[in-house]
């Protein structure tokens, strides 16, 4: 298997755990908004190893704010992270695979879909406006992120809506098996009443939603459990 990130840390920490599964891993630094760099790199990259059969490209960012104001450094930045840096490394990676062939598969995230003018900062507004059945927040979002998002609307409902809470589920990316004490109190102390990680389980998310959008008042955590089911709940006074 070969490995490409900006981090060599994180790519050390990812090798080492991979290699106790008896996986064969090489990888390699690579910043791919810097486009000198993209093809000397991922040919002594290709050199540690064998012709990968999968090539997968899942680097990616965003820009939220106004698009007519956005600095054409910026700009250029995400054309290059985003579109150019993709043709790159397929230029680097497919020659080699076509011997044997394999698949290409481009990652890309629902942004490429659907328009999210301020995200945190907009979801926070909507929910000063009404209160829902429940809200499923999204904790990696730019601008502001689900957590200041959840702690910002927290403080605005301590003192205009007292009372009247808004029921939030997190959304992560990341496999809440792996969260520790320390992390799941984030979770806690920005607000958050709920967690589930990506993608989502249908039948879990409506059991979230049974579980969670009575609880309009008087709503506090006393401590987070992990359920069999997958997601952690909260315990209420």
């Amino acid at each position: 298997m070969l490995l490409t990130a900006r981090s060599a840390d994180q790519l050390e920490q990812l090798s080492a755990q991979l290699s106790t599964k008896g996986v064969s891993v090489a990888s390699a630094a690579i910043d791919l908004t810097q486009p000198d760099g993209i093809a000397a790199a991922m040919a002594g990259l290709l050199q540690q190893g064998e012709t990968p059969s999968v090539l997968i490209n899942n680097a990616g960012a965003a820009y939220t704010g106004d698009l007519l104001a956005m600095p054409i450094e910026r700009w250029q930045w995400l054309l290059q992270l985003n579109v150019t840096s993709v043709m790159q490394v397929c230029s680097a990676v497919v020659p080699a695979m076509r011997e044997n062939g394999g698949l290409v598969i481009n990652i890309s995230s629902h942004a490429a879909r659907n328009a999210f003018p301020q995200w945190g900062v907009e979801g926070v507004n909507k929910m000063k406006e009404s209160i829902y059945d429940i809200a499923f927040m999204d904790i990696d979002m730019p601008v502001m992120n689900g957590f200041d998002a959840t702690k910002a609307l927290r403080m605005w409902e301590d003192s205009v809506r007292p009372g009247a809470r808004q029921p939030i589920c997190a959304l992560t990316a990341a496999h809440v098996d792996d969260f520790d004490r320390e992390e799941l109190m984030k979770f806690k102390d920005a607000g958050l009443d709920v967690m589930e990680s990506k993608p989502c389980n249908i039948p879990r998310l409506f059991k979230v939603v049974d579980d969670v959008s009575p609880m309009f008042s008087d709503l506090s955590i006393n401590a987070i459990q992990h359920s069999d089911e997958g997601h952690f709940d909260m315990v209420t006074a």
